[in-house]
């Protein structure tokens, strides 16, 4: 299993071209995890509480077909990661407490999707070896997971940290995409910044497989990927402030960003940006 490795050499390869509004389409009033399966489609899902259920949308936010996981249920789901070819895995690994003992990510084959109302899933059963009590004491609350990247074959997590005090830090962890039960593998912390969980903790992750993005409430994080490595490109603030949840990137360098709805943030709407490479 090859690993990534962080590093911060910076580099300025991206640059933003355009920006686009568009409302989300009503069933999804808490959209947490968003993918491309291809250019111009994208997979949604809401988060907690919902059916096990995903949603197709296009561009315009307009939704296209809602597809049923057969055998699943949504704890709390939280991200998305698609390999480009064949499997989505969707991450019940929401663990706001750090007690959860049933984390779980169910992988689909999306042949068929668009096409039938259901399909089923297998389930990869997963714990974090490093984690000694449930909750987790204050100090080492590091089990929340709401990131999620396909690389190379494997998955890789990116914490969302609730630790006090912040640290600034998001622990990073790798599964293997062929395991149905396993120790999730520890590889090392990436540091998001110290103002505090509601700006610097990790809220989605994806991948095109050239870049890393990693989102949090206020800004996007990339990174480039050589050589099975990180390498910091540049953070770019995102305003107005919101329940940012979702992160999406295609092949063409289109990056779709969701957040929940809300009374008091608003929200409800996906930002479509064409970035250059």
């Amino acid at each position: 299993m090859k690993q990534l490795l962080f590093v911060f050499t910076l580099s300025f390869s991206c640059c933003l071209l355009a920006q686009n509004l568009v409302q989300q389409p009503a069933c999804l009033d808490e959209l947490s995890g968003l993918e491309f399966i291809n250019d111009s489609t994208l997979v949604a899902h809401n988060d907690g509480g919902d059916k096990p259920q995903l949603y197709f949308l296009n561009l315009k936010g307009e939704l296209l077909h809602t597809l049923r996981i057969e055998g699943a249920k949504n704890v709390d789901w939280e991200d998305l990661a698609y390999d480009g070819k064949q499997y989505l895995y969707i991450g019940d690994f929401g663990n706001n407490d750090n007690k959860r003992q049933d984390l779980r990510i169910y992988k689909v084959d999306m042949r068929n999707a668009l096409q039938v109302e259901s399909l089923p899933a297998t389930a990869i059963d997963f714990y974090y070896p490093d984690q000694e009590t449930f909750p987790a004491v204050d100090s080492l609350k590091f089990y929340d997971c709401e990131g999620m990247i396909y690389y190379q074959d494997s998955l890789y997590l990116f914490n969302k940290t609730r630790c006090k005090p912040w640290n600034g830090n998001a622990k990073v962890y790798s599964l293997a995409i062929d395991k149905t039960q396993q120790a999730a593998t520890p590889r090392g912390e990436l540091y998001i910044g110290p103002a505090g969980w509601w700006q610097d903790a990790v809220t989605a992750a994806t991948s095109n497989g050239k870049y890393c993005y990693i989102l949090t409430y206020n800004r996007v994080m990339i990174y480039k990927i050589k050589k099975d490595k990180l390498n910091f490109v540049k953070s770019k603030k995102l305003k107005p402030v919101t329940q940012k949840e979702a992160i999406a990137v295609n092949n063409c360098g289109l990056m779709v960003i969701g957040d929940e709805r809300s009374k008091l943030l608003r929200g409800g709407e996906l930002r479509i940006e064409k970035w250059g490479k």
